[in-house]
């Protein structure tokens, strides 16, 4: 079964739902959209990471090996650990004050745990958990081909379930992202599923449904201001069965509604492939562009409004873009930063190339 079939989207159909997913994001984490209106920022972050997390369900992964364990890990992490080291340069000289050993201590605990509030911590930017966390989705993913596939379930259950409710000292301790992937595996598994045989076939019919479901539940979560952070792990948990199943059951209406509207002629709106084509980088990159933008509005006396926000909202994504094009085509930033896989990375060319496969 093809992309197609499986999905009921063209390829640029997917980048388009990458490319209004990314936009999400770059409007979740600009103030001057959120701040005005009270339970906007909740409606967003309801949402718009978890469509990035279920979205790779759509397609195989291979059976855990040595070799997928190298490779995802050289394709998630050099990423992660080039710009979460950047924005920790950028963080110690221009805005901390704390003494160097403290600050290379909380760059050190970001760089080993990369949970939201440690990265955060090091680097002045919370983002940087997704990468570590969407390579220990990859990895329990791919478990689900061996023996381990009953342990996995358990586990992905029990996360799903209770992580909500572990002490806050466990949330921001446990590694890589951890508890977000094993919140997220069973709402993926579901997507991996369902939508082949079910609503691929008529996604765009499914579509009118999912909006519909989603539009109501965005009304009862922008009035009711009713919290869902997946990064820092505010989500609801077993303690509060009803809102775990709404926020779970909106999570999917809105990647389904969104998936579906990129079924439509809006799937091959070429400026939406565009950015999901490069979704990735502008992530990485988006949030210094758009610190820059807010520091100079505030020098220019900008007002502080809903309007200001959407013009600096554009400028960072079309700016966020262009800087991800340029280094996109940079051969040396794609060897070193971008790799495929551990064979394609410089510092582990030689050395994959002998390490056995399995």
């Amino acid at each position: 079964m093809n992309v197609t079939e499986s999905t009921g989207l063209s390829s640029e159909g997917i980048d388009a739902l990458k490319g209004i997913l990314i936009v999400l994001i770059a409007a979740g984490h600009n103030p001057l959209i959120t701040i005005p209106f009270p339970g906007l920022f909740e409606v967003i972050y309801s949402f718009h990471v978890m469509g990035f997390l279920l979205l790779p369900f759509w397609f195989a992964v291979p059976p855990l090996s040595a070799r997928l364990v190298r490779d995802r890990a050289v394709r998630y992490l050099a990423p992660h650990y080039a710009f979460y080291l950047f924005g920790c340069v950028l963080f110690a000289f221009l805005l901390a004050r704390d003494p160097w050993w403290q600050r290379l201590a909380a760059i050190a605990s970001g760089a080993l745990v990369a949970s939201a509030d440690l990265v955060k911590a090091g680097s002045g930017l919370s983002l940087f958990w997704f990468l570590p966390a969407l390579l220990t989705l990859t990895l329990l993913r791919s478990a689900m081909h061996t023996r381990a596939r009953a342990a996995v379930v358990a586990l992905a259950l029990a996360g799903h379930l209770g992580a909500g409710a572990l002490p806050e000292i466990v949330q921001v301790w446990t590694p890589f992202g951890l508890l977000i992937a094993l919140f997220a595996f069973p709402l993926g598994q579901l997507v991996a599923g369902l939508w082949p045989r079910y609503v691929a076939p008529w996604v765009r019919a499914w579509g009118v449904v999912f909006g519909i479901g989603w539009a109501a539940g965005l009304w009862y979560i922008y009035t009711t201001r009713s919290v869902f952070n997946i990064g820092e792990m505010a989500v609801p948990s077993l303690r509060t069965p009803l809102k775990l199943l709404f926020h779970d059951l909106n999570a999917l209406l809105g990647f389904g509604a969104l998936a579906a509207l990129c079924a439509t002629p809006v799937g091959r709106w070429n400026v939406l492939a565009k950015l999901g084509e490069a979704s990735l980088i502008i992530f990485l990159v988006h949030s210094f562009v758009q610190q820059v933008l807010l520091r100079l509005a505030g020098a220019a006396a900008l007002p502080r409004t809903f309007g200001t926000g959407l013009v600096l909202l554009a400028l960072t994504v079309a700016l966020s873009y262009g800087v991800a094009r340029g280094l996109m085509n940079n051969r040396l930033f794609v060897q070193w930063v971008t790799p495929r896989s551990a064979a394609d990375w410089p510092p582990l060319r030689r050395v994959a190339q002998r390490l056995p496969e399995g």
